[in-house]
């Protein structure tokens, strides 16, 4: 599925987002660092605090974890193995609104300095994302709310997108051919591109991915197990760690943390922080983030329905619940896992901006970091028309900061889900179809 520019197209905005920029910061101690939400311009305040740079140092510690595909909107991974590299460079400024400005935030929670900002913000002042409707976990009607952040001049463009991708699946892309291949490099390779398996591309954020929190259920390796604030060379070269907890009979996490996903995440974000005070709280040293993702399939095992057994499907309920805003409440980013959803615009919409509202609500934060799912899987997208994802892309970009995008390498069609990928790659640089 190849275009007809080849590789000629956007080329001033691929550049813009390729080049080295200035770092924001060095983590002299071989730790830790990922780059946070920026804005270009002055006056921005973002989210945490800290210098943005990338991952510097050597992998330690090998996450093995194997996943597959849960019932309802679950993301599936491929085997991790440790992996090395360095990261240089952080995320470069970027010349149109929406891109990733170099200097300083990390993608941590809580307010620094005067102001905020929201992604895409360029010039002055503040910019941040307005809500309206219920910011409670009960549930939200259609149309009510934008989510946040900052939605006008929210951009496509490579650096200006953040990304969670298991290296298999950058493989699936680049293993489609050359425009894949420059693609993947062009928006990947960027601090907030968080990669769990090797580290595909060295400026991006190198990230262990878990399913279990404290109890390991079938998944024989935990996060609190292995995020040690005893040992900190442990997670040398790390720069986030991912918690993947869903509800499906084969998922690997125990019982008990699909009964209570939230209480699991607040256990790991405890360890988190307690590694975070221990092995990175020297200055110039950026903390280990933890990344959320729990899946809609939890509303089937989750402990009670909270008076939310009535919502009209899975999606409402998980609203209802307040899964959303719980989890982000203990964590530093949170995903939606709406790619099961993602045919139906509309209630892909939905759910993704009900479901950021509720995390910002539950943050306090309008400028805390949500990102959504997305997959070219044919079993979520039987058309294999990379425009249905680029479609829900462009309507929530600016209530979300990016994507989780799974590419399984499987058949779709005449092509692969690899093409499908590279294709809505090929279509964001262009800013179209």
């Amino acid at each position: 599925m190849s275009r007809p520019q080849a590789l000629g197209f956007a080329a001033a905005v691929l550049c813009a987002g390729c080049s080295p920029g200035t770092p924001g910061g060095t983590d002299t101690g071989g730790g830790e660092a990922s780059a946070g939400r920026g804005a270009s311009g002055t006056g921005a305040a973002n989210s945490g605090s800290g210098t943005a740079s990338s991952t510097t140092g050597t992998g330690g510690a090998t996450a093995a974890t194997t996943g597959s595909e849960a019932s309802t909107g679950g993301h599936g991974t491929s085997t991790a193995a440790a992996g090395t590299g360095t990261a240089a460079g952080g995320s470069s400024g970027a010349g149109s609104a929406g891109g990733v400005a170099s200097g300083t935030a990390s993608a941590g929670r809580g307010s620094s300095g005067a102001g905020s900002a929201g992604e895409g913000s360029s010039g002055t002042g503040a910019a941040s994302g307005s809500s309206g409707g219920s910011s409670s976990a009960g549930e939200v009607s259609s149309g009510t709310s934008s989510g946040g952040p900052a939605d006008a001049g929210a951009s496509l463009a490579p650096g200006a997108v953040w990304w969670l991708m298991d290296d298999g699946e950058i493989g699936n892309i680049t293993g489609s051919g050359p425009d894949g291949s420059y693609l993947a490099k062009a928006y990947f390779d960027h601090p907030t591109t968080y990669i769990w398996g090797a580290l595909t591309y060295s400026g991006a954020t190198h990230t262990m991915d878990f399913k279990a929190a404290s109890a390991a259920g079938s998944c024989g390796q935990t996060l609190v197990g292995t995020v040690d604030p005893t040992n900190c060379a442990s997670l040398a070269g790390y720069g986030a760690v991912l918690l993947d907890i869903e509800g499906g009979k084969t998922w690997c996490s125990a019982a008990s943390e699909k009964q209570e996903p939230i209480a699991a995440c607040q256990a790991a974000y405890a360890q988190v922080q307690s590694f975070n005070q221990s092995c990175r709280s020297d200055a110039g040293r950026s903390p280990l983030l933890l990344i959320a993702t729990p899946g809609t399939d939890l509303t089937s095992t989750f402990g009670g329905d909270g008076g939310c057994g009535g919502a009209s499907d899975a999606y409402h309920q998980y609203i209802c619940l307040g899964i959303a805003g719980g989890v982000a409440a203990a964590a530093d980013v949170y995903e939606v896992q709406a790619q099961s959803i993602e045919n139906d615009q509309s209630e892909f919409l939905w759910f993704v901006q009900a479901a950021a509202q509720q995390a910002r609500a539950a943050t306090n934060d309008p400028a805390y970091p949500v990102l959504a799912g997305i997959t070219a899987d044919p079993s979520r997208l039987p058309s294999c028309a990379a425009g249905v994802l680029y479609a829900d892309v462009s309507e929530t970009i600016g209530t979300v900061e990016g994507y989780w995008l799974n590419v399984f390498g499987a058949a779709c069609g005449t092509s692969t889900d690899g093409q499908v990928a590279a294709e809505l790659l090929a279509m964001m640089a262009d800013g179209g179809p």
